[in-house]
């Protein structure tokens, strides 16, 4: 009798952590990480790919537009047109329950100007802050040298 009354109380436990770990991402909602760009960038091309990973996701859009997520890795890749100046891309994850998440990526586009180089610096991202640092051109380098 005891050992009937243990196997059951086990069973239990287990079908109850079955079913919290079936759930989970039913109470998490869903999640949607960016990879590029990244809040605060600078780029310097008006279409941009828009690339990362989901989960617990069942539709994504970029815009407002319906983006393919790649089943097998969760990955996704949009191309969006922005711009001049500060713009957010504005990306809505949604699970088959209804529940939305929104993520908003804040990027600059800053078009080149014709017969001029892009800035030699390398952008450097710090909690969604751009922080610059300048690049020392070859030429820098070998004046020190010689």
């Amino acid at each position: 009798m005891r050992l009937a009354s243990g196997i059951g109380l086990l069973l239990c436990i287990g079908i109850g952590i079955f079913i919290v770990i079936q759930f989970r991402s039913a109470w998490q909602g869903p999640v949607i990480d960016v990879n590029y760009p990244l809040a605060g960038q600078t780029v310097h091309d008006s279409v941009v790919l828009v690339s990362g990973t989901t989960s617990n996701i069942a539709q994504l859009t970029v815009f407002g537009a319906a983006v393919p997520i790649q089943l097998k890795t969760n990955t996704f890749v949009s191309e969006v047109s922005i711009p001049p100046g500060v713009s957010e891309i504005v990306l809505d994850g949604y699970t088959r329950s209804g529940r939305h998440r929104r993520k908003l990526i804040p990027i600059l586009y800053a078009p080149p100007v014709p017969g001029q180089p892009l800035s030699p610096t390398l952008e450097i991202l710090h909690e969604n802050a751009p922080i610059e640092t300048p690049f020392r051109p070859t030429s820098d380098i070998l004046e020190k040298v010689q």
